[in-house]
């Protein structure tokens, strides 16, 4: 998932850029919903897709992962190549990397 996910974000730079969203905290190719709120301090990308009405806050950092829909990453966590599903919550400081899929309604908790 997360290789097509790459390919795509490679696609729409190459065909539609306009697209992918722009910003200082976004780096490379990064597409994100219109609905979603992004904390101060975020470092997004690159290779990031974050749904609907998903909530980033502060100073979390976010490469080459999906977020899925009404997720909720709290602040100063990170996330690397995962996969976060719809209504998951991320909680404060958490460090996601490696291939991890956190499914629907899914809930990760500081050490």
């Amino acid at each position: 998932y997360l290789t097509g996910m790459c390919l795509y974000l490679n696609s729409l730079r190459e065909c539609d850029p306009n697209q992918l969203s722009k910003g200082d905290c976004f780096t490379g190719d990064v597409l994100v919903d219109p609905s979603a709120s992004l904390g101060e301090g975020c470092h997004i990308g690159p290779n990031v897709v974050i749904g609907p009405d998903v909530r980033i806050e502060d100073g979390v950092c976010i490469s080459r992962s999906t977020v899925l829909k009404g997720a909720h990453v709290k602040s100063h966590s990170w996330v690397n190549s995962c996969i976060v599903g719809w209504r998951a919550r991320v909680g404060q400081w958490v460090r996601m990397e490696n291939i991890c899929v956190l499914g629907e309604d899914g809930k990760s908790t500081p050490d």
